[in-house]
């Protein structure tokens, strides 16, 4: 089913720690003015000041996964907080490649904690029945035993991670079986097909969602069976002669745009939310029945993905706007301490020293700029816009909220391509002509990909 045998083996796993520093797309651009605290408030709390409208066609289920794909291209816990002048010298704990490594680690010679005792190329799943398991491998305080702390951070991300868990142990005991590998070949082998599917879903399925039709068009186009070609394109604008690395205009602004597109709650499944007489679970609140992650799962609160990704009945994300979910002003970090996520965004753009929106898309050569007006802010910030704020603006006032308008769908697109192609490892790489076994005219996405794992076995 899974065409092993087509898919190389990739190289053990080893420390990343000196790899994927931080960088530019545009190194000598001005920083964007710097607002003071009271504007940055002010500018926060209007993007809270009204409930976030629906988008009509993109699944919720596409929020988290976004949100996945950034905590396996990044993660300076630390630092970032602390240079501010300097994002060249930040360090990144995760290598800038669709690789997960935020699921892997630094593989089972190096962290052997996240893998099986008795079956140590396999990745350590919770208790459950026949080795199935709704959730991660916990403590006994219940803290996730994972590589990366941030796919506990809420319970859709820890789900989402406890499939790809069980997908890359299937895959293992697939190539085992099929192909007759043991040891560290089967582990490597299965390690790369895993790696190739979820890069396929990313470029695919992920991309085409998000980008504006004609960014999408010029990074892939489709061929005469309708599968999207990604190697024939030239960048424009990121281009690394010395090796991939992570753009803080990508990083600390573009692809932030995905909280714009959480919503205040979900139906986590129809059982319980029958027993919840029909009431979302929210992202917070104060009783601890919320979305919040760092605890055991509770009986009956596992994710149905279905209803997050299939159909016209699945639940819907958010637009790509500046309206955010109105609990994204008062998330909960510590006892009775809380911090307000657009604030902290705006904020985070100043400490890197974005250039403003307008800038950035001058640079990009981008044609349509906002005008003052449909900035919509007061001051000098209408004409200078920090950079995460004008991208979610751009796709409200442009796009409808739909997709990401012109300027971050360029930055966005091109980063995520690119950093597929400069992996030597990826499937564009070594085998561009590709296709995960299970597709039909490339029709294989996130819905394909839970399903894969759904399938668990130990045969």
């Amino acid at each position: 089913m899974f065409q092993a045998s087509t898919v190389p083996a990739a190289p053990l796993p080893r420390s990343r720690l000196p790899l994927g520093q931080f960088g530019w797309l545009y190194r000598n651009l001005p920083p964007c003015p710097a607002l003071d605290d009271q504007t940055l408030q002010a500018i926060s709390r209007s993007m809270m000041a009204t409930k976030p409208a629906e988008h009509p066609r993109l699944p919720a289920g596409y929020t988290y996964f976004g949100q996945f794909i950034a905590h396996d291209l990044s993660f300076s816990p630390a630092s970032m907080r602390q240079r501010q002048d300097d994002p060249e010298a930040l360090h990144n704990f995760r290598s800038p490649a669709l690789d997960l490594d935020s699921i892997y680690g630094q593989g089972p010679q190096l962290q052997p904690f996240l893998y099986q005792k008795n079956k140590p190329f396999e990745l350590l799943l919770g208790c459950g029945i026949d080795d199935w398991t709704d959730d991660l491998p916990r403590n006994l305080q219940g803290l996730a035993v994972v590589a990366d702390p941030r796919n506990d951070e809420n319970l859709l991300q820890s789900q989402l991670c406890v499939v790809f868990l069980l997908l890359h142990n299937r895959l293992l005991r697939r190539v085992e079986r099929d192909e007759g590998l043991t040891g560290h070949q089967a582990f490597a082998r299965a390690r790369r097909l895993l790696q190739w599917h979820y890069q396929w879903v990313v470029l695919n399925d992920y991309l085409p969602r998000i980008l504006h039709p004609s960014v999408l068009a010029r990074l892939g186009p489709e061929d005469g069976a309708g599968v999207r070609c990604w190697t024939t394109a030239c960048p424009r604008h990121f281009s690394p002669t010395t090796g991939a690395y992570i753009p803080v205009e990508f990083a600390a602004a573009a692809f932030r745009f995905g909280h714009s597109l959480v919503r205040e709650g979900y139906h986590l499944n129809p059982v319980l939310c029958q027993h919840r007489n029909g009431q979302e679970v929210p992202l917070f609140h104060p009783d601890g029945e919320d979305l919040r992650g760092g605890a055991k799962l509770r009986a009956g609160w596992q994710v149905k993905w279905e209803d997050f990704l299939d159909g016209m009945h699945a639940q819907r994300s958010g637009l790509f706007d500046t309206h955010l979910a109105r609990p994204l002003g008062n998330v909960p970090v510590s006892a009775g301490k809380t911090l307000d996520l657009a604030k902290v965004d705006l904020a985070l753009g100043q400490r890197m020293k974005l250039p403003c929106g307008q800038a950035l898309a001058r640079a990009m050569c981008i044609d349509r700029i906002l005008t003052p007006e449909e900035v919509g802010l007061a001051g000098s910030a209408a004409k200078a816009t920090p950079l995460w704020y004008y991208i979610l603006k751009e796709s409200e006032v442009l796009e409808k909220g739909l997709t990401l308008g012109r300027l971050g769908s360029e930055i966005v697109g091109e980063v995520l391509l690119g950093l597929v192609r400069l992996d030597r490892f990826s499937y564009l790489s070594l085998d561009p002509a590709w296709r995960p076994p299970a597709s039909t005219r490339g029709a294989f996405g996130l819905l394909e990909l839970i399903r894969m794992a759904s399938q668990y076995s130990k045969t």
